[in-house]
């Protein structure tokens, strides 16, 4: 506060509370410096602001130590922090139990649990540049409609050893995650645990309007929304996450265990043009919902778009993933692992086991407009309707190196990747080993598809019909070189490049497949 009469400020006045209760309440602190300690104020709301209208900092501080928190409304120009503290099981109906408005928040070793927040973020909401770190904290159980942590407007929080569990909204849609980054705002989340947590979307984390998110040593488990089960990313956001750890999440819907018949589903959106139907029954895991359908011309992804993703999604933004391993993750519909649009997409050196998606693309859907680089990855055990492990479509771009495709299967075509619709794809000492499909174990192209395919190994692939490798349809074109093809099984053949489309093969070694033809290439259709 300022002394009239004098130029310099004066030191500001302390308020301490100890070991104290406050009944219901307001408190207005205005340019006082208060320590808290040990006291109840579950009751109460107390919001600290400063005279100082102009942006520079001030000295002003709030520290609470060993209390359970009520209200707390953090002004412009204040640092406050929060230690060994508490919220627990509080009722409201639109107050969150942290504000902070331009100003800095360290928050350590404190638990929330069990708070409802019926239209707000029910534990910390920040604003207008604040600046908030949350260390070796609990937050649990909490139902908020933007989640439990809300970033907005330019601030940034950081999260070191903190666990964020079984956090969800008070409604089943159009909810953000557990933390949600806004609006130029980001996020660096290290050694971290999220998991069971539920929303809408991005159920652990949701970034939107070019938020920035880091993401190291981390892990998401268990986690499930329609959009995203644990992180989504949109309209201009980026994420980089390295060594993190994606488990048994799920783009999903609903809460119960239901069986599912894949006979007469159309889709179309990557699909291979199906003109017969194949039946096929599966047992979705549990917390998984039902089959969604692609739209005719393309999975219909824009708001609100089909379950997807039952790691990440990403829309319009640029994602990045480093040494990270998803494993035992589902979508209902599109992409087990990841499913992105118009984005741009980097994987390196990750891991992808045991997705699942029910309808395309069972770790990776690459929708429209992207992106791709795919290097030092493996692809292992993957399944989907369609695409075991990989479906891309609709002008993207794919460039695929050093990587490993074993045992992906496919219900109907396409047990590894499949491209369509004026795509291209690069594909460089790749191994494809033992992918199954009705048709198409490894690898399909169709529909003014580029596709280049250099120094890969395909050995022991299988598919109950035609096509044991590689399958190339429509009006596509392949380049084939220096590649080798060993102990397929197939009914037809090895390779084949068909209807209309233009094959390329030079240098490529052909050993005891069983295919009755090792390529096929009718004259009448363009070769």
């Amino acid at each position: 506060m300022t002394i009239h009469g004098s130029t310099q400020l004066a030191v500001p006045p302390r308020i301490s509370l100890l070991n104290i209760t406050v009944a219901s309440t307001m408190w207005r602190i205005q340019d006082v410096n208060t320590q808290i300690t040990s006291c109840n104020i579950s009751m109460a709301t107390f919001k600290f602001t400063s005279s100082n209208k102009n942006n520079s900092s001030s000295s002003l501080s709030v520290v609470m130590t060993k209390s359970s928190i009520g209200s707390l409304v953090i002004g412009p120009h204040f640092t406050a922090t929060i230690s060994s503290s508490q919220a627990l099981g509080q009722e409201r109906a639109g107050e969150t139990a942290i504000a902070v408005v331009q100003a800095s928040l360290y928050m350590t070793d404190s638990v929330f649990i069990g708070n409802n927040v019926s239209t707000g973020p029910s534990i910390l909401y920040a604003v207008q540049s604040s600046s908030i770190t949350i260390k070796h904290c609990v937050i649990k159980h909490n139902t908020g409609y933007y989640g439990a942590v809300f970033v907005n407007d330019s601030s940034h929080v950081s999260i070191t050893d903190s666990v964020f569990e079984g956090n969800m909204p008070p409604h089943d849609i159009t909810s953000t995650g557990t933390l949600t980054i806004k609006l130029h705002s980001s996020a660096s989340i290290v050694r971290s645990n999220f998991s069971y947590n539920k929303a809408y979307e991005g159920a652990a984390v949701t970034g939107i309007h070019a938020s920035h998110i880091d993401v190291v040593n981390s892990v998401f488990k268990g986690n499930e929304a329609c959009q995203g089960g644990a992180i989504t990313i949109a309209y201009g956001s980026k994420a980089i996450i390295q060594h993190a750890l994606f488990y048994e999440n799920a783009a999903s819907i609903s809460k119960s265990k239901v069986k599912h018949d894949f006979e007469n589903i159309n889709l179309t959106g990557n699909s291979f043009n199906i003109q017969r139907q194949h039946k096929v029954s599966m047992i979705m895991q549990e917390n998984k919902s039902d089959l969604t359908h692609a739209k005719e011309g393309g999975f219909e992804f824009l708001s609100p778009i089909k379950c997807a993703g039952g790691a990440i999604l990403s829309s319009d933004s640029e994602l990045d993933t480093n040494s990270s391993m998803f494993v035992n993750n589902t979508s209902t519909d599109t992409g087990g692992a990841i499913h992105v649009y118009t984005s741009t997409l980097t994987l390196g050196n990750d891991t992808f086991d045991h997705n699942t998606a029910h309808g395309q693309g069972g770790a990776l859907f690459v929708q429209m407009n992207c992106l791709v680089n795919i290097r030092l990855c493996s692809f292992l055990t993957n399944r989907a309707f369609q695409m075991g492990a990989i479906s891309a479509g609709q002008n993207s771009k794919l460039l695929i190196d050093d990587s490993k495709f074993q045992r992906n299967s496919a219900d109907q075509y396409i047990g590894a990747i499949g491209v369509v619709t004026t795509c291209s794809v690069v594909m460089t000492n790749c191994l494809f080993l033992e992918n199954s499909a009705l048709q198409s174990a490894a690898f399909a192209a169709q529909n003014n598809v580029s596709a280049v395919v250099t120094n890969c190994t395909f050995h022991d692939n299988m598919v109950d019909d035609f096509f044991a490798a590689i399958w190339v349809t429509y009006f596509s074109t392949v380049n084939i070189e220096k590649c080798i093809f060993t102990d397929g099984k197939g009914r037809q053949c090895t390779v084949s490049i068909d209807d209309h489309s233009i094959g390329f093969i030079a240098d490529t070694k052909f050993t005891n497949n069983t295919a009755l033809q090792q390529f096929f290439f009718p004259q009448q259709r363009g070769f």
